[in-house]
């Protein structure tokens, strides 16, 4: 991915190339993921949300392996981006990670923290960006389940959006606001 971003002046038509490349390019977008180069980031995100399905089960994979808090919550934003209906397993799976809790007692302030509520946030918007009713179970059980509020408060948001009749019973039953 580097030698492409090297060679090419123009990033829109790189991203266009690159999105239009086979789906055997897609490892290498997701290598460039982690690329210390900035342009290299940005341009392989913007290809990766432009090849939308193909780039969902390399993302997923690429989220199940792990890495930094921070690498995870832009796979986990790359992943509603796409806007892709097979988005809605992985995102639903980071969703079902806070139900049970994560915590750790954060010394400086003897507060229970939650280190992973930022990245269930962000799965949560990106069900919300997606055009399935498939988005809503884990929506739903987010939006009752979540042990962080501002997590609650994006899957009801998503629900909003839907349209979901159910939503709305959720939305009275949950005091997330």
């Amino acid at each position: 991915a580097e030698k492409i971003f090297r060679d090419t002046r123009q990033w829109g038509d790189a991203i266009h190339a690159l999105a239009s490349a086979s789906v055997g390019v897609v490892p290498q977008l997701v290598e460039g993921l982690r690329s210390p180069d900035a342009v290299v980031q940005q341009a392989s995100a913007a290809a990766l949300v432009q090849m939308g399905t193909a780039a969902v089960g390399p993302l997923h994979e690429t989220l199940r392996r792990g890495g930094g808090l921070r690498f995870r919550e832009q796979v986990v934003g790359l992943l509603g981006a796409t806007g892709a209906p097979a988005a809605v397993g992985p995102l639903a799976e980071v969703l079902r990670q806070g139900i049970g809790g994560f915590y750790f007692l954060r010394l400086a302030g003897l507060a229970l923290v939650d280190p992973w509520a930022g990245l269930r946030r962000l799965a949560a918007e990106g069900l919300a960006r997606l055009d399935t009713p498939a988005k809503v179970p884990p929506l739903l059980a987010s939006a009752r389940l979540d042990p962080d509020a501002q997590v609650r408060r994006a899957a009801l948001r998503g629900l909003s959006a839907a349209g979901d009749a159910g939503a709305v019973l959720t939305l009275a039953q949950v005091d997330a606001f």
